[in-house]
């Protein structure tokens, strides 16, 4: 059966099966062997995280999603990893060109050998297919090698500036979004101090709370002015390819509601990101530079509120990684809480008339 066949058909129990563990493992077998890619690579590199699988090839990254549930999402089925494969590949195309190629089914050919791509005629998952880029010129190593430029980051704010100038504002409540970071602050810092009670969130919690309060109608009119659009999600330095063009790759594709962020807030993360990797002058850059292409300048208080909160954030999912109490990590999501709490004191310092 043809790929677009398999992509049009609804799930049938005939053609879509759910995995098993032995399944899985055979999937990923079969992925990792030089023979199951048309283009026949010399080798196949394997790397995992907690939500994906990557194969990759000389060329292409072929990704695999893990039959797994979470708080924010549910791929238990192979319908549902389909639909979110779809997803990357279309969400993912606002931000690059010609990196997200295809969907492709990988499962059992007429004999009940894996195959994959057209030849399908059993599903028993899909692969997302994107062509594999330089990592040499992300950001993040970039900022490593202490090669990055002024210029570079001028460069992501261009690209990132047409990217929400184009994107329709999020329909919402203004009540509503401050409720939503209330309760978000909250329960980051409830579940941080349960899986990692020697970590000390109480401050940081507060004043990010006291913050929130203080400042409630300032949060109102950035919802009422359109600033909460449907963005990335996770503006992270290993995501940006400065590459000709320009990539930025890897957004949540399983939650709109996680990709409904202030545009301050999704700089705001970046603008850490580069401060944790030891180059805290790229985040007012990017400030500068956004406000440069957009006339958009965000106070600077709210700016450091928003990197205070994205570091509660990947505090608390730093205690949730697979490898949370290996000494790395443990220093990483200590990093995070130390980064939060000189943010949330800067932002306290500052008026919102201030500006990078």
């Amino acid at each position: 059966m043809t790929v677009r066949a398999l992509l049009e058909r609804k799930a049938q129990p005939s053609t879509h099966a759910d995995n098993s563990a032995a399944m899985e493992e055979a999937v990923q077998a079969f992925l990792a062997d030089p023979a199951a890619y048309p283009d026949r690579p010399a080798a196949v590199e394997v790397r995992e995280t907690h939500l994906s699988v990557l194969f990759l090839t000389d060329d292409h990254v072929y990704k695999l999603k893990r039959p797994l549930q979470t708080a924010e999402l549910d791929w238990r089925s192979v319908e549902a990893r389909r639909h979110f494969c779809l997803e990357e590949l279309r969400l993912n195309r606002r931000l690059t060109q010609g990196v997200y190629l295809s969907v492709l089914p990988v499962g059992d050919d007429a004999r009940g050998a894996l195959t994959l791509g057209d030849g399908v005629e059993t599903v028993r998952d899909w692969v997302l297919v994107m062509r594999r880029l330089p990592e040499e010129r992300t950001l993040h190593h970039l900022i490593e090698s202490g090669t990055v430029q002024e210029h570079d980051i001028q460069e992501v704010a261009r690209r990132l500036a047409r990217f929400y100038l184009n994107q329709p504002a999020v329909a919402l409540r203004p009540q509503d979004y401050v409720t939503q970071l209330r309760a978000s602050i909250e329960r980051n810092a409830a579940e941080l101090s349960a899986a990692a009670p020697h970590f000390h969130v109480d401050t940081l919690r507060d004043q990010l709370l006291d913050f929130l309060a203080s400042h409630r109608s300032d949060f109102k009119r950035r919802v009422r002015t359109g600033r909460i659009v449907d963005g990335h999600g996770d503006l992270r330095a290993e995501h940006i390819y400065l590459t000709q063009p320009l990539q930025i790759i890897d957004c949540l594709e399983f939650s709109a509601e996680l990709r409904a962020n202030d545009v301050a807030d999704e700089l705001a993360f970046l603008a850490l990101e580069c401060e944790r990797l030891g180059a805290a002058w790229l985040g007012p850059s990017l400030f500068r530079a956004y406000a440069h292409h957009t006339s958009e300048q965000p106070p600077a208080a709210l700016c450091r509120f928003f990197m205070a909160y994205r570091a509660l954030v990947w505090a608390r999912l730093g205690t949730q990684h697979p490898h949370a109490d290996t000494p790395e990590r443990q220093e990483r999501t200590a990093t995070y809480l130390q980064l939060g709490e000189r943010q949330i004191e800067q932002a306290h310092s500052l008026s919102l008339t201030e500006v990078f």
